[in-house]
């Protein structure tokens, strides 16, 4: 798990915790927690885009600016499925962003807006299955909101943000297998 996904998670269960603790919108008990089904690395939704599907470089590089929009989808909506299909099970800071889309689902609550802007997606050849995706985007300003669209926290700006995002192949694309930061 890359800290800046370790930070947006404690930030986001910071603002869930002090936004549900007062107010009209807190709720009277929590949901029962229900087993998540077992993500499977393998069935690749149809929504991802033709390019995002080719086994090269190019492909992966594209599969990555799709997951990247994918995860700003889920902290917007927020839905916590929408990146199950797209990774693989074990990777730590994929299970983190599902977490912090399944905290905001759980308060009601949602991001407005994207959170992330690719600046460049670029890959070198695979490699044994298995390509690393170099990654810069930046961090935008973006509000946690209620129902209501009451603004419970603002999250500031960041930007040359640095990642490499592992990507193995799949029959039907890609999958991410891991996201590391790189440090400034």
């Amino acid at each position: 798990m890359t800290c800046r996904a370790s930070l947006l998670l404690a930030t986001l269960v910071g603002v869930l915790v002090t936004g549900c603790s007062s107010g009209p919108d807190k709720p009277a008990t929590l949901p029962p927690l229900t087993p998540t089904p077992t993500p499977s690395a393998t069935a690749v939704p149809a929504d991802v885009p033709s390019p995002a599907r080719v086994h090269d470089a190019f492909g992966a590089a594209a599969f990555v600016r799709f997951y990247y929009a994918q995860l700003n989808r889920a902290w917007s909506l927020p839905n916590d499925q929408l990146l199950v299909p797209l990774s693989d099970p074990e990777c730590g800071t994929c299970k983190t962003y599902r977490e912090a889309a399944t905290t905001l689902m759980t308060a009601s609550q949602r991001i407005r807006g994207d959170s992330i802007r690719i600046i460049s997606a670029e890959a070198p050849p695979e490699e044994n299955g298995v390509i690393a995706v170099d990654v810069i985007f930046d961090q935008l300003q973006r509000d946690v909101v209620n129902k209501a669209d009451d603004v419970l926290q603002a999250l500031p700006p960041d930007t040359g943000i640095h990642e490499t995002v592992f990507v193995r192949r799949v029959p039907s694309g890609w999958v991410v297998r891991a996201v590391k930061e790189v440090k400034k």
